[in-house]
């Protein structure tokens, strides 16, 4: 088995405009050359550590943060999951 982890700012909505087709592609030939292939998406991640040190407006800093307490744990845990299985497998 092998596996691919997309860490991406937009969010699930917006995963369509960005690309998840494109990633789906690559997927596909990952499977073709190494086998079975698992994605996992993750959605709505942090750019910056500390969001006051830079000129951005296109991200709300209030909203990314609480995204990390809230989602990043689930996140996490599902790629630990992904993990054990992967590792089954080898």
């Amino acid at each position: 088995m092998n596996a691919m982890i997309y860490t991406m700012n937009v969010t699930e909505d917006m995963a369509y405009f960005n690309g998840e087709d494109q990633l789906a592609i690559m997927r596909g030939y990952l499977t073709n050359i190494f086998g079975e292939c698992e994605s996992l998406y993750v959605y709505d991640t942090k750019q910056f550590r500390h969001y006051d040190a830079y000129v951005n407006n296109m991200f709300d800093p209030d909203h990314k943060n609480e995204q990390e307490k809230i989602q990043f744990p689930k996140d996490c845990k599902k790629a630990y999951k992904l993990g054990k299985r992967f590792g089954k497998e080898c």
